[in-house]
């Protein structure tokens, strides 16, 4: 049926009316959530010097981002001698981001303080309008920080943001950046060292600079600038604040070129902290400083008697969180507050500290009607401005129907009695199973101490290395022994009468006969005074053995045999005849013989075997002394700690112990009843230092292994963390070096030179040729034995002697980002426990830097751990 013209009329109107406001609710819904930011560098500048204005805005979606209006710079009296624009349209995992950035080159005015007013951004239907800069311009002579290092090629700088007095609570930037000039190559910063910042309360915001370098312009060089540290500041006290002094090492060169190191330091600043300004608002607290939202909502805005009713109070922005607080509620007609909570969070963006806190109320509706939220305010102070603000919320009001009210909460918490008493008697039931103490015979015995520390080790090791020494290099010591100037002399007489015997038969040119007898004489002469050959037994036969009992060579020993059967053939056979010609040979042939002979004899000496039997005495002797040596004395000590533990009275029994441990460190037995005692006392952090200790010196003891376990049971246990482990991951090497027991490789050390000792002594004396056999291969099996306690020695330091571990005995530790008390606590699950090891990196006045887990390092006061 057709429509009449009205109703069309009316139908269209209807359609377009409906059309509008779909439209205004769709951009209404689709308001873009954007970030938009400026900056301007340097904030300090010289007159006539440049600088650098930057937009930033970021949105997510596909929403168009425009400029509406121009940074204050003409009124500011700044020249914009550059201008660039980098729009960016970014799709990542199916989510669109669009990115604005415009960078704007000035030039600066005379000097003063100039305020830039802020830019005018339209975000799809939105429009943002961010702060306003301030910005200094003084002469070149007035510019901090500029020292005879800007005329280097190199220098560290420090700079504070924002460059005037700041206020007390007020947030800074202090950066540390390393400036180097692009013509310099290979230059490579290491870790600096950590500034002392304890007039603020720092928070580390290095993280966000890591690995960033840029090129700037410094006067009329190109500098590359390597941002090295950066902390956002709180200063805590009025008046003079000091930044202190960084120094960063630096090499230079390197890659097949020679190196050098050079250590920069910047300088020392001192910012003068203002007050607050008087004029405060009525409840205004101190710490909140900064630019703060504010808002107050309800969960519900109907509800009956009884009911519970949620307050979500919440502020977020720039500045402390943990310090922000919140005016007290007061109390409320008609209402009864039940629980009361807050949280906070932090966020480090843009190298700034931005904190968000809620605080949820929950409140019990005790009457029928209309229930009205009063109107709540935060009032904080503002640096930038430098003003007072105040932010209220709206009242909200809540309708109330009738309802049955719940019964009155009771004051006794049972659940948290009941957590802790459960956590106790987990600690109890483990602490039952510990070994008992060692009994005090046992523990102050001569054993019970380090194997290095006993002079019956030394003695054991001693005697047998000397003794090798002599039995290798004792034949060379002895062969060079001096020799006294009467045996000379004899030695000489003696060669005498055997020249005068050659004489006497070289002139026997008529006979023959009394010459060979003369060559016999003089053999004979030898024979008898050098080596102590009866004079009835100088023949063939009788000859040899003694010629080979001394050492002489098979070939010399030939050669004066046939010389002697020549001789006595001419001498007892008268048929013989020999020329002149043939005497003067053989006296030739029998000089040269006596002369190799000889020096056969005194090339070879001594023979070790010879003094095997009285270096072997000497060296029993030596041992025995060594081992019999009167003790080291320790301290004297009271021995009544037995009497402690069987009344039970561990607190006493483990101070005696921990006494008599302190006295003798090296004794393992001692340490070990001190953790057992401790442990029993319930000072498990403590315990588990002594006990540690005494596993690094008898990894193997059964006792010692089986409390550790215990102890590391407890420890985590009683650790409420929500990851908390019982080593730190730098000592995993550690840990595997430690289990190497020093005592059984110093055990195998003395035992391998002892078996190489008595082999080697066995094959001096013993001459079956199965037994010097057997010798040799003791020899090589215990040289093996060295070879591998040398390779487990080694082992053990390279995996121990880089760690430094240490047990955390504080009750509460804490854990901060930088070596002063003012440092903010360390942010995350892995937080830091009694009795937690943990890996020392680095100590600096009174203050001690860990690292508790991967990744994870802070400062803990000294006097909060004990290393081993």
């Amino acid at each position: 049926m057709p429509l009449d013209r009205k109703a069309s009329r009316s139908l269209l109107a209807a359609s377009a009316f409906l059309l509008i406001a779909l439209s205004t609710a769709g951009s209404a819904l689709a308001q873009p959530e954007a970030q938009i930011a400026v900056n301007v560098e340097p904030r300090m500048v010289e007159a006539g010097g440049q600088l650098i204005y930057t937009i930033d805005a970021v949105t997510e979606g596909n929403h168009e981002i425009r400029l509406l209006r121009e940074p204050g710079f003409v009124a500011a009296s700044f020249e914009v001698v550059g201008r660039m624009t980098a729009p960016q349209f970014i799709i990542r995992n199916g989510n669109a981001r669009r990115q604005l950035t415009i960078t704007y080159t000035l030039r600066a005015p005379e000097t003063g303080t100039y305020r830039i007013e802020p830019p005018v951004l339209q975000v799809g239907a939105s429009r943002f309008t961010p702060v306003s800069l301030d910005v200094k311009v003084v002469e070149t002579s007035e510019m901090p920080g500029i020292t005879q290092n800007r005329n280097q090629n190199m220098y560290l700088e420090v700079t504070v943001a924002p460059q005037r007095d700041p206020y007390i609570g007020e947030q800074i930037l202090v950066a540390y950046d390393l400036y180097v000039d692009t013509r310099q190559t290979r230059v490579r910063p290491r870790p600096p060292s950590e500034p002392n910042l304890d007039a603020f309360w720092i928070e580390d915001v290095s993280e966000q600079i890591a690995g960033r370098r840029v090129m700037v312009t410094v006067g009329a060089r190109l500098l590359e600038k390597t941002p090295l540290r950066a902390f956002a500041a709180f200063p805590l006290q009025t008046g003079e604040a000091t930044i202190d002094s960084m120094t960063a090492p630096v090499v230079r060169g390197g890659f097949f070129g020679p190196t050098s190191d050079e250590n920069l330091m910047s300088e020392q600043l001192t910012v003068n902290v203002k007050p607050l300004p008087p004029g405060a608002p009525p409840g205004f607290y101190e710490g909140n400083v900064g630019r703060w939202s504010f808002s107050v909502n309800a969960d519900t805005t109907s509800t009956r008697v009884g009911a519970p009713i949620t307050l979500t109070l919440a502020s977020n922005g720039r500045g402390r969180s943990s310090r922000l607080r919140f005016a007290e509620l007061a109390a409320i007609e008609g209402t009864r507050m039940v629980n009361h909570t807050h949280d906070t969070k932090r966020e480090v963006r843009d190298l700034a500290i931005y904190g968000t806190r809620v605080e949820k109320i929950t409140l019990i509706a005790l009457a029928e009607g209309t229930l009205t939220i009063p109107s709540l305010e935060l009032s904080y102070f503002d640096p930038e401005l430098g003003q007072y603000q105040t932010v209220a919320s709206e009242p909200i009001n809540i309708n109330v129907e009738a309802g049955e009210l719940p019964a009155e909460p009771q004051a006794a918490d049972q659940d948290v009695a009941r957590v802790s008493r459960h956590r106790g008697d987990i600690a109890a039931a483990l602490a039952a199973r510990l070994r008992p103490i060692v009994d005090d015979t046992e523990a102050t015995a001569y054993t019970a101490r380090a194997i290095f520390t006993l002079p019956a080790w030394w003695a054991a090791t001693t005697v047998p290395l000397l003794g090798i020494l002599l039995l290798v290099f004792g034949g060379p010591l002895l062969r060079f022994r001096p020799t006294s100037r009467s045996a000379k002399n004899a030695k000489k007489a003696l060669w005498e009468a055997i020249h005068e015997h050659f004489a006497q038969a070289s002139e026997a040119s008529n006979s023959p006969a009394s010459g060979y007898g003369a060559l016999i004489g003089a053999m004979h002469t030898y024979f008898t005074n050098m080596l102590g050959v009866p004079p009835g037994v100088v023949t063939e036969g009788e000859l040899r053995p003694h010629l080979a009992r001394h050492g002489a060579s098979p070939e010399t020993q030939a050669e004066l045999l046939a010389i002697l059967a020549a001789c006595n053939a001419v001498r007892f056979a008268p048929r013989e005849t020999l020329s002149h010609k043939d005497l003067a040979a053989l006296t030739a042939r029998c000089r040269e013989a006596l002369l190799r002979l000889d020096a056969e004899l005194t090339r070879q000496g001594h023979k070790p075997s010879a003094a095997a039997g009285p270096v072997l005495a000497i060296l029993l002797a030596t041992g025995m002394l060594l081992a019999f040596a009167p003790q080291p004395l320790y301290a004297e000590t009271p021995h009544d700690a037995p009497s402690s533990e069987t009344t039970e009275n561990w607190a006493q029994s483990a101070q005696l112990w921990q006494t008599r441990a302190q006295a003798e460190p090296q004794n393992a037995l001692l340490l070990l009843n001190a953790g057992t005692a401790l442990a029993h006392d319930g000072q498990y952090a403590l315990a588990r230092h002594y006990l540690e200790r005494a596993s690094l010196l008898r990894p193997t003891h059964q006792a010692i292994k089986a409390n550790l376990d215990i102890v590391r049971q407890i420890v985590a246990h009683q650790a409420t963390s929500a990851r908390t482990p019982l080593y730190s991951e730098a000592l995993e090497g550690w840990r595997f070096g430690a289990a190497i027991s020093t005592n059984l490789l110093l055990i195998l050390l003395s035992t391998a030179l002892w078996a190489i000792f008595l082999a080697l002594l066995a094959r001096r004396l013993v001459k079956a040729t199965w037994a010097r056999r057997s010798a040799t291969a003791v020899i090589w099996a215990a040289a093996l034995t060295i070879a591998l306690v040398a390779a487990g020695g080694l082992t053990r330091y390279a995996l121990t002697h880089d760690a430094n571990p240490a047990i955390i005995v504080s009750a509460a530790p804490e854990l901060r980002e930088g070596p002063s008390t003012y440092a903010s606590l360390h942010k995350g699950n892995t937080r830091p426990v009694a009795g937690m090891m943990v890996h020392v990196i680095e100590q600096r006045k009174g203050w001690t830097k860990v690292e508790i887990a991967d990744g994870v390092n802070g400062w803990m006061q000294a006097h909060e751990l004990l290393g081993l």
